[in-house]
């Protein structure tokens, strides 16, 4: 069998098979199929990390949620589940440069850049959450907002290995108005330093 898969995150021509990493999945199945020049468009951009994420939504019942996810409020990364809009946790650590969030058009409140937080508990060299020890979060600078109010974008400085990311959770910040919601859940988009790179497989 011969495919097209891009680089970082995976082969893309696998995970389709075998299901293994979400983000190429859904790089590779954008258009018709995930044929070559579908992927063509990515190679060149930063690589975006959240699709392969496990999920966390505040506004979804526990057990529509992976089970994964409660990770993120136990154990070494225990964040504290008080004020959580969503979250996402990796296998491993990834490094970080650059995270998007993009409300949707359809939210009719969309919280001020201000009120929320956007954290993550560092690995501390350790080459995942399960094996590594608890340590104190870090938060993201103060947000760029888009022209529309939709899009907010942080830098991220998590690139060496004893800062990398394996989990991040958007919280709305002690204090802020209307703690309950319910609240919108944004979209992801979490940029790695690296940039796609087309390859081709054969698959024996």
């Amino acid at each position: 069998m011969n495919c097209t898969a891009l680089h970082p995150g995976g082969l893309a021509c696998l995970a389709l098979l075998l299901g293994a990493s979400p983000s190429v999945a859904a790089s590779s199945s954008a258009a018709d199929g995930g044929q070559a020049g579908d992927l063509a468009a990515l190679v060149g951009q930063p690589a975006d990390i959240a699709p392969g994420a496990y999920l966390y939504r505040a506004d979804r019942k526990p057990e529509e949620n992976p089970p994964e996810t409660a990770f993120l409020f136990a154990g070494a990364i225990g964040h504290k589940k008080e004020g959580v809009i969503c979250g996402l946790l990796w296998e491993e650590p990834r490094p970080v440069s650059r995270v998007e969030l993009v409300w949707p058009k359809e939210a009719k409140a969309i919280p001020r850049a201000e009120d929320i937080v956007l954290r993550w508990v560092p690995n501390g060299k350790r080459s995942s959450w399960w094996t590594r020890r608890g340590g104190a979060a870090r938060a993201a600078a103060k947000a760029e907002v888009s022209s529309d109010g939709r899009t907010f974008a942080y830098a991220v400085d998590a690139l060496d290995p004893a800062s990398a990311v394996d989990n991040l959770v958007l919280a709305l910040r002690e204090g802020a108005p209307d703690p309950n919601g319910p609240h919108a859940v944004p979209t992801f988009r979490v940029f790695t330093p690296e940039r796609w790179n087309q390859m081709d497989v054969e698959i024996e």
